[in-house]
């Protein structure tokens, strides 16, 4: 259902997971009492002595409704998702606003935010110019993912997908076909004394206009996407009851 807001339960024992429902949410205020409810819900429907665990997002709302199960279960205590916690923690760090309390971690961390907004750019610039879109498609199958951010993980998701089209993204930018975007690029270039292509593409390069003409631009590149080690995932042990939303 596009654009609905669904809720997610799922069960997950030791041996696997599996799906119990999804609930459409939407329309609805979703405060703490009105999750409980659900959760409560399903706990008496798999049998409250095989529920030991309630794993949601950090979100306040989830972790107010998870307080209220705890009161009412004893037996059942809520745990936050632990790849939510670390993008807060990690959102926290890098936000600018944080620089004064806390510098030195905003000057070791500060440069996620920089990637993350490098990598909208080049999406953006691909995907919103149909000649370079068209491009694009000519040298590989593979589409550039467009992630929300309430997607966990999703600087990870973007980062993986663009640094796999990496070469395809230099192959775009110095295509002869682009000469059109690439005249575009130099008056703005003379304009920001800047260029473009590190904001669009996070790649280093030197542009050189050698005739006036901008069929004649010559661009030299080197790559300048950072390495970043795959994100692992795990599941918890012990039988759980787990919901995202």
């Amino acid at each position: 259902i596009q654009r609905h807001p669904l809720i997610n339960f799922i069960a997950t024992l030791t041996n696997g997971s599996i799906f119990l429902k999804a609930l459409d949410a939407f329309g609805e205020y979703k405060n703490a009492d009105y999750l409980k409810g659900f959760f409560v819900e399903l706990i008496e429907e798999v049998e409250k002595d095989k529920v030991v665990q309630i794993i949601t997002d950090n979100a306040a709302v989830c972790r107010a409704a998870g307080l209220l199960v705890e009161h009412e279960y004893h037996h059942i205590f809520w745990t936050p998702f632990a790849v939510h916690s670390l993008n807060l923690t990690l959102e926290s760090i890098c936000n600018p606003s944080n620089k004064e309390h806390d510098f030195r971690a905003h000057e070791l961390c500060s440069w996620i935010e920089d990637l993350e907004r490098d990598i909208k750019a080049i999406r953006i610039f691909i995907v919103n110019h149909q000649h370079a879109l068209s491009i694009y498609n000519r040298y590989t199958d593979l589409k550039l993912l467009r992630v929300a951010k309430t997607h966990f993980a999703s600087i990870i998701v973007m980062m993986k997908r663009i640094k796999k089209v990496k070469s395809v993204l230099i192959n775009v930018v110095t295509d002869d076909d682009l000469n059109f975007y690439r005249a575009l690029m130099m008056t703005k270039l003379k304009q920001s004394n800047d260029c473009l292509l590190v904001k669009f593409f996070g790649i280093k390069c030197n542009v050189r206009h050698f005739s006036g003409e901008p069929d004649r631009v010559q661009t030299r590149t080197r790559t300048h996407l950072r390495e970043v080690p795959d994100a692992g995932a795990s599941s918890p042990s012990s039988f759980s009851f787990g919901s995202t939303v």
